[in-house]
């Protein structure tokens, strides 16, 4: 049996905005800027907010889903996210070396001689 968490939104995000306020209070009694201290209490509110709401996390028990959902064996093989971003530049450059050669008979372009130096 695997299992899921239900969370309790209420209680956490009412301790969160309690210790938000709790904390611009303080910070401004200890002399920050005002922008400083709804910043910082803005972070100490949902740090806040997301230690409750793990602590108050409630287990669920869910049922196991059968495991009848294989894809038939003539199908290809899933592929990972990082297959599909990198499949078309590999593409690419295996057909590289299927590109047809310039013909021989094209002349080669000069040769640039680097300047003399004195």
């Amino acid at each position: 049996m695997s299992q899921n968490y239900k969370f309790d939104a209420d209680k956490s995000t009412q301790a969160g905005l309690r210790l938000w306020v709790a904390f611009i209070l303080g910070f401004w009694l200890v002399g920050f800027r005002a922008e400083v201290c709804i910043l910082l209490g803005a972070i100490g509110g949902l740090a806040t907010w997301r230690l409750i709401n793990y602590w108050t996390a409630e287990k669920v028990e869910l049922k196991d889903k059968p495991k009848d959902e294989t894809p038939p064996p003539s199908a290809p093989p899933p592929i990972s996210p990082l297959g599909r971003v990198l499949r078309k530049p590999a593409e690419r450059f295996r057909r590289l070396g299927s590109r047809p050669k310039l013909p021989p008979g094209l002349p080669k372009l000069p040769e640039r001689k680097p300047p003399k130096r004195i």
